[in-house]
């Protein structure tokens, strides 16, 4: 499976937003240069975000975005659905196209177990678990970089 660049994008910012909120909004222009993604294609993105309410826009001079909800409750799953659509591996499984030998096709068990490994991967990692993921490692590398003399 690839994940579009939407989808890669859309993860990206609101990794930034989960990292960097402190109480007030952050604006796009601030997600688009420190994630180097294109003030009109993030725009796209937060749109959709907001339809489907993962994130707020707030309008006005010191607006910007927020997450509507604690990142422990915003899984992958959730957004890279909202952001790719359909994550199923073969289109026989959503329904949307069934071959001449669906009904006798040894390969879907396959596309199946597949499938309930994907979304079951994914609902278990929420943005809680990326941010200290990334704080853990950044940690690491602080301590990797120094250098003691004697």
């Amino acid at each position: 499976m690839k994940l579009s660049t939407r989808t890669r994008y859309g993860i990206r910012a609101l990794i930034y937003l989960a990292l960097n909120y402190k109480n007030q909004p952050i604006q796009l222009n601030e997600i688009s240069k420190n994630e180097n993604i294109s003030v009109r294609y993030l725009e796209q993105i937060m749109n959709k975000l907001i339809s489907c309410g993962v994130v707020e826009g707030i309008r006005g001079y010191n607006g910007g975005f927020i997450l509507t909800k604690p990142i422990d409750k915003i899984n992958l799953y959730e957004v890279i659905k909202i952001l790719e659509g359909n994550l199923t591996p073969v289109n026989c499984l959503d329904g949307s196209f069934k071959c001449d030998v669906y009904y006798k096709c040894g390969a879907k068990y396959i596309w199946e177990e597949l499938n309930k490994q994907i979304k079951n991967t994914l609902n278990k990692i929420s943005l809680k678990e990326i941010v200290n993921y990334l704080k853990k490692n950044k940690e690491k590398s602080i301590k990797s970089k120094l250098i003691y003399y004697i």
